[in-house]
């Protein structure tokens, strides 16, 4: 599965998993074709991670920015299962 991402997203992914799920972040490397439950769990981490980078404003900064991007690259690639 990572292999489909680029350095700069895996090194991204790799972070927030370690800070928000590491258990997580040490099976994603063995996925071929992630289950619903999986992308679920993925998702929730890049989005806690989204969620906790905001300014004074309640806006994304670039690093939440720059997760969000992430979370959507991911979502295009791995699809929840039908």
């Amino acid at each position: 599965m990572l292999e489909q991402l680029d350095a700069a997203q895996r090194d991204l992914l790799t972070a927030v998993l370690r800070r928000r799920d590491p258990e997580l972040e040490s099976e994603v490397a063995g996925w071929t074709s992630p289950t619903t439950a999986q992308i679920g769990r993925l998702a929730q981490a890049l989005q806690t991670e989204t969620a906790t980078s905001t300014d004074e404003d309640w806006e994304p900064t670039e690093y939440g920015k720059s997760v969000h991007r992430l979370m959507v690259d991911i979502m295009n690639l791995w699809p929840y299962p039908d």
